[in-house]
């Protein structure tokens, strides 16, 4: 028999509260970065207005407090948990009928159901369950502590070189540094001879004013995030799925982005940081929120319910109900995305501030939607989708507007920090979205434009891939002696 005096402290419902701090110290280690504390409050208000409001409700079912609890908890389970289990199930039964939500969501609802009925006919409180309960998620907050405390840093390696390679310059001159992204710019020799498309008054205008650009370049990836990791970490990623979906791979580089090599080697410099882009930097929060992870301010709630069925099935069913004003709000999301970047990248520029600056600015443009034709006019929202992503007139035209918007950018750099600024225009891959297939090496042929205020540019005519970009601006600006890496492409799978 259980004691009166061990029913009243030991079998109390301590996994209500257990639940919300194991569920943000998982997100804390599976993603590699620090919350807010205003993250963490705002998802502490939430969880307790959806337990109170839960607990109300079917405590006038159950007419037991206990049964009440237990149901409340396991519907709150399912919706914080739910991206876990259904990411699961795509990775054991990729492209099948488990793993589709006309599945998934039938069998949660009959698994709820079944648990409602058992809660409902039990008579005696269950005891078990709730010790049960208590003692799993005190054993899990323990563990992701432990796992949290000797989590190594992923940079060691890159940091460690940098120490070696890099000594002390204090009489280095030390310029401002931007890093223009023009996300999937593709080289003049793709499109010369995939498209047909003579660029070269574009890039002749770079160097005119003075930017090198080198005759064939390439990323050393064909998505986004992986390239950027690798850029400003100045290494290639290992231990990764190199799958665009995987959860592995999205926290893997979103933590090297965060704690990358470049921005602390240049805080340490003396440095400040300017973030104008779609990635969390070490002290920066992102400028916007990018459109391949749907909006998303809170990283706590990346995994619930509600925000994978917006994420996955809303523009779907906006779509299918017809409902065009909130059809065109979310497909003008990167319009809107690019809009705020050159706002606060005009922010940076003009900051006076008595510090050399690095300044990261991301643009979703080349790449689709294709919103402008290259005269300026908007196209019609219905264009935007990707549907049209390879239609060759549509991107062309697009090009030639962004070019435009492009030297106006960099004529502007180069106007307010009078020529004295290091720039580096580049893509992070190339052209992705063919409507017929075309060699791999395609994908990554990429754009890339270097400007010095020396235009001294001979060390970077060995530069052939993103990967060293910076491994020798560093050597040529801060007299580090840092080894170019070997240039390879990795193959990421959508």
């Amino acid at each position: 028999m259980i004691s009166e005096r061990y029913k009243k402290f030991h079998l109390r419902p301590f996994f209500v509260a257990a639940l919300p701090v194991f569920y943000i110290i998982h997100t804390v280690r599976m993603y590699s970065e620090s919350l807010t504390w205003s993250d963490i409050l705002q998802f502490i208000i939430w969880y307790s207005a959806a337990t109170v409001f839960f607990f109300i409700i079917f405590l006038f079912i159950f007419k037991s407090r206990f049964k009440a609890v237990l149901f409340s908890f396991s519907i709150l389970v399912i919706h914080l948990f739910f991206g876990v289990f259904h990411d699961t199930l795509k990775f054991y039964f990729k492209n099948h009928f488990i793993s589709r939500y006309v599945f998934v969501i039938p069998f949660l609802l009959i698994l709820l159901t079944l648990i409602f009925v058992y809660l409902k006919k039990k008579t005696a409180v269950p005891y078990k369950g709730i010790l049960y309960l208590n003692t799993l998620f005190f054993m899990l907050i323990v563990y992701e502590l432990g796992v949290l405390f000797l989590s190594k840093s992923k940079q060691r390696t890159v940091q460690k070189e940098l120490t070696t390679h890099c000594s002390p310059c204090s009489a280095c001159r030390k310029p401002d540094i931007f890093l223009i992204v023009a996300d999937g710019y593709p080289s003049n020799i793709t499109l010369q001879q995939i498209f047909g498309y003579d660029n070269s008054p574009f890039t002749d205008e770079l160097k005119r004013v003075g930017f090198f650009i080198p005759d064939s370049f390439q990323s050393n990836y064909n998505f986004t995030m992986y390239s950027i990791a690798s850029l400003l970490n100045m290494e290639y990623l290992s231990g990764l799925d190199f799958k665009n979906s995987s959860l592995k791979d999205i926290r893997t580089c979103l933590g090297v982005i965060k704690k990358n090599a470049l921005v602390r080697f240049l805080q340490q410099q003396g440095y400040r940081t300017g973030n104008a882009s779609l990635f969390d930097l070490d002290g920066q929060k992102a400028a916007v929120s990018p459109s391949f992870f749907y909006p998303l301010k809170n990283r706590l709630v990346s995994n619930t319910f509600v925000y994978r069925f917006k994420r996955d099935l809303g523009y779907h069913l906006v779509s299918t109900l017809g409902i065009k004003s909130v059809e065109k709000k979310w497909l003008m999301h990167d319009f809107e995305n690019n809009e705020k970047v050159k706002k606060k990248l005009f922010q940076l520029m003009d900051s006076t501030v008595k510090v050399p600056k690095f300044v990261y600015a991301h643009f979703n443009m080349p790449h689709w939607p294709y919103y402008f034709d290259s005269t300026g006019k908007m196209n019609s929202y219905r264009l935007f989708k990707q549907d049209f992503a390879g239609n060759t007139s549509l991107f062309l035209s697009y090009l030639k507007y962004a070019n435009t918007e492009y030297l106006r950018l960099l004529n502007r750099i180069l106007q307010i920090t009078r020529g004295k600024a290091i720039i580096l225009f580049i893509s992070d891959h190339g052209f992705r979205e063919y409507e017929k297939p075309v060699p791999e090496r395609y994908h990554y042929l990429n754009l890339a434009a270097v400007y010095l205020p020396e235009k001294n540019y001979e060390s970077f005519f060995a530069v052939k891939t993103n990967i060293n970009l910076f491994r020798v601006l560093l050597n040529q600006t801060f007299g580090c002696r840092l080894p170019l890496l070997n240039d390879s492409t990795y193959r990421v799978i959508d």
